[in-house]
Parts: structure tokens; C-alpha cells; sequence
């Protein structure tokens, strides 16, 4: 039996204390990689969104107005010229960039009633692993996005 004046040991933690606290500090950090990974996808989606509305945008007002519309796609973003000039830019996110070997479509040009542009944007998001493929039809001018899964 011990003196009641004497002063036990008792400041660590038990091992069910330890791997309590690992386990609810492992969900957590797998709940907030989960959520980054759908912010990601949500950016990308809204990214593939834009550049849809731009390249549809360009063609109808080429067709409204018979100005003509460039469509010029530079290694980190995408423009829209009107006269030559910058008249949108679409400026991609450091984990998404062109396939340069599959884009067949470096520089395309909107005219009044002609459909004078077409072939293919080809993006790829690397922390995603999707790759999505804006295609321009020739005859129709019909725009079509593609996105699947990428591999490397």
C-alpha cells in the first residue's frame, strides 16, 4: 500500500487514448482531401464551362455581326481576337495545360455566315487525370466537349 502523501505518475497518455486521437486525425484529413479533390473538379468543370460559352459566343456574333472571330489557343490560355486583338482570354490553372501533339486546332477564324474554323482542344488536368476535347465540326460548326479519364 502507498502513502497517501506520495505523487504518482499518471501525465502520459494510454495507448487507447493515442490511437483515438490517430484515427479521428486520419478521418478528418481524408474528409478534407476528399473536399479539395471535388473543389478541383468543380473549378475544372466551370473552367470547361467557360470555354464552351466563349468559343459559342465567338461564333454566333461572328454570324450576327459578320465580323470575323479568332480563336487562338497559346500554351497557357486561350483567346478570343477580334481585329487581332485580345477580345477574351481564357488563362488555365497551373494543373491544367494543352495537349499540344493532339490539339489540331492552333488557330481558327469565325467568319460572318462561313465555318471557316475547325479541329480540336485538347486539355488535360493533371491532379484530376481527365482529359477533356473541345471539338469543332466542319460543315456545322457544332460544338462537342468529350471528357474522360486520362492516363499518362
Amino acid at each position: 500500500m502507498e502513502p497517501a502523501n506520495q505523487k504518482t505518475n499518471d501525465t502520459g497518455f494510454t495507448l487507447i487514448e493515442t490511437v483515438l486521437v490517430l484515427f479521428l486525425s486520419s478521418f478528418l484529413i481524408g474528409a478534407l482531401l476528399g473536399g479539395v479533390k471535388q473543389l478541383e473538379r468543380a473549378r475544372f468543370e466551370a473552367y470547361l464551362k467557360e470555354v464552351q460559352t466563349g468559343i459559342l459566343s465567338a461564333q454566333q456574333m461572328a454570324t450576327l455581326t459578320g465580323t470575323s472571330y479568332t480563336l487562338y489557343c497559346g500554351s497557357r490560355d486561350i483567346f478570343i481576337l477580334k481585329g487581332g486583338v485580345s477580345f477574351y482570354r481564357f488563362p488555365m490553372s497551373r494543373k491544367v495545360e494543352m495537349l499540344p501533339d493532339e490539339t489540331t486546332l492552333q488557330r481558327g477564324t469565325f467568319n460572318g455566315s462561313s465555318r471557316s474554323c475547325a479541329g480540336s482542344i485538347v486539355l488535360v488536368h493533371r491532379g484530376l487525370k481527365e482529359k477533356a476535347t473541345f471539338t469543332i465540326r466542319v460543315a456545322s460548326g457544332k460544338l462537342t466537349l468529350y471528357k474522360e479519364p486520362y492516363k499518362y
